[in-house]
């Protein structure tokens, strides 16, 4: 790590004798702030607006020019109101939730310019931090201290287990096709055209891709596989106990949760923020290695928003189902789908190293 620190402390300016831990949390802030926190603000417009579209209605039309300001309008009301004090349960889910998404945050394949953590592991840190946010999910619902509370920690910690097996076989998928689990690996595997994409390098790489996005679905408990959480029989859930200051805080976090699996799918299926070939090398020659940075986050924050807003719409027009069907699904159908594209190719590279 400490090459990939170096190498990003003369690329952001700052001055080179401040300690590298004051360096990197520069780093997550700034990335935090100028990143994860507007791009959540401009697809919870978009996904309202969406949402409105397709069920004839208007959507968010006061605040702001065309409803432009209503995230940061419902976001300061919930930010005035008064919050109950949290129990012990409480507590220690904000502690985990906010680790959690700091943590998660170095490890993120966010442009080769900008890369902060690259090890041979980098591909499962994202993958844990999934887990640790479902984790915190539970104890929040556990804490509620009423059966909608209880019942939806049980069923957040169901789906995230359920949901565990065929995301970790995908991920075995990349890392056998890719050769490792760092996450230059993964990108020098795949190019900037569609065809050179790891979703698109055999048969059975595109049937990854798809189970593995929706294996993350179920683990977050994100629509339409949100059972867990449903409204209808658990009267609210985990998220029925809190408001205020917390709720923005979970609102925030379901979100980045949501927004890191998107991303990470991109970055191992959808050739990340690959550019053309010789397109980063020129772009140094004539402009600098920050401007790089720059670009690359653009195709890379680009490429996920695009995925974010297929899996809004497609969750708009499906039904929502039981956490119970979400379970069997993921185990039956999921889990036996990501062995057959791990099969296959273990047998797609076999008859490459034949031949």
């Amino acid at each position: 790590m400490k090459d990939w620190t170096t190498r990003w402390i003369g690329l952001s300016g700052l001055p080179p004798d401040w300690p590298e831990w004051a360096q990197v949390s520069i780093f997550v802030v700034v990335l935090f702030s100028v990143v994860i926190l507007p791009v959540c603000g401009i697809m919870l417009y978009v996904e309202r607006k969406i949402g409105a579209d397709l069920q004839a209605r208007v959507g968010p039309n006061r605040a702001g020019p065309s409803g432009l300001a209503q995230p940061l309008a419902d976001t300061l009301k919930l930010l005035q109101k008064d919050v109950l004090p949290g129990g012990f349960g409480q507590t220690v889910w904000l502690v985990i939730h906010a680790i959690t998404v700091f943590a998660t945050l170095v490890g993120l394949p966010v442009g080769s310019a900008l890369l902060l953590l690259d090890t041979d592991i980098s591909a499962f840190i994202p993958f844990t931090g999934t887990l640790a946010l479902s984790f915190g999910v539970m104890l929040l619902g556990l804490n509620h201290g009423s059966p909608s509370g209880r019942f939806g920690a049980l069923r957040t910690v169901a789906q995230a287990l359920a949901g565990f097996f065929p995301a970790l076989l995908c991920l075995l998928y990349v890392g056998m096709w890719a050769g490792g689990f760092s996450w230059s690996a993964i990108l020098l595997a795949q190019g900037a055209s569609p065809v050179a994409w790891m979703a698109f390098s055999s048969p059975f790489g595109f049937m990854a891709f798809v189970v593995f996005v929706i294996s993350g679905l179920v683990m977050l408990g994100l629509p339409p596989l949100d059972g867990c959480g449903s409204m209808s029989d658990l009267r609210g859930g985990v998220s029925a106990s809190i408001q205020g200051r917390r709720l923005v805080f979970y609102r925030v976090t379901r979100f980045y949760a949501f927004f890191m699996w998107t991303l990470v799918a991109v970055t191992m299926f959808l050739g990340g923020a690959a550019l053309p070939d010789g397109g980063a090398e020129a772009i140094i020659r004539f402009a600098s290695t920050r401007i790089l940075a720059m670009i690359e986050m653009a195709v890379l924050v680009f490429k996920t928003a695009a995925l974010m807003i297929c899996i809004q719409i497609i969750a708009r027009v499906t039904p929502r189902i039981r956490s119970d069907q979400v379970t069997d699904f993921s185990l039956k159908v999921l889990s036996p789908f990501a062995l057959v594209a791990l099969a296959g190719a273990a047998l797609w590279i076999g008859r490459g190293w034949l031949s």
